[in-house]
């Protein structure tokens, strides 16, 4: 019986040769001492709390291997978003630059609208006038307000009614666009 080796188990080695050598004592004797059967408990228990200990050990130290290893790819998931960082850092300063950059657009055609949108307005105030004034054109060419000249002719040379259709196609137009202009103002 290899003893150092049995002591390499640690308290279970210990336990097993106490009461292994408690049994040989108790067998050679042949006595009831009952001194040795408590020590023979004794022993048993060591054995006992000695695989505890082991098994607790075991378990133990599985837990702090696999903490171990968390940690270990933490770290290296941390190195990892570090060495990134300055490649994130760049493209939010990226995305900054692009989001002023629209912002900054966004108010000059802001800007831009707003005075298109008085334009159109001024366009759309005139638009009536024109009409009015195209009309009152329309009433001369066709003979209608005016005799003629010295001589009884119409003031375009007979050419009145030419005129007034292309002045009701203006005047036309104009309605047109002033219904347009209208429909996209605020």
């Amino acid at each position: 019986m290899d003893i150092l080796s049995i002591l390499g188990l640690g308290a279970i080695g210990l336990g097993f040769l106490l009461a292994f050598l408690a049994y040989r004592l108790l067998a050679t004797e042949r006595t009831n001492n009952r001194p040795v059967y408590v020590y023979q408990v004794f022993c048993l228990a060591l054995v006992l709390i000695g695989a505890w200990l082991q098994y607790s050990s075991n378990t133990s130290s599985q837990t702090v291997l696999d903490l171990q290893s968390k940690t270990q790819g933490l770290q290296e998931e941390l190195v990892a978003y570090k060495f990134r960082l300055p490649e994130l850092q760049d493209e939010l300063n990226t995305a900054k630059l692009d989001v002023a950059a629209g912002k900054q657009m966004a108010e000059q055609l802001g800007e831009k609208l707003a005075r298109s949108i008085a334009v159109m307005e001024k366009i759309a105030s005139m638009v009536p006038e024109s009409i009015q004034n195209l009309q009152a054109v329309n009433a001369i060419l066709t003979g209608n307000s005016c005799s003629g000249g010295r001589g009884g002719e119409p003031i375009w040379g007979g050419n009145g009614t030419e005129m007034a259709k292309l002045s009701t196609i203006v005047i036309s137009n104009l309605a047109s666009a002033k219904s347009s202009i209208e429909s996209v103002l605020p």
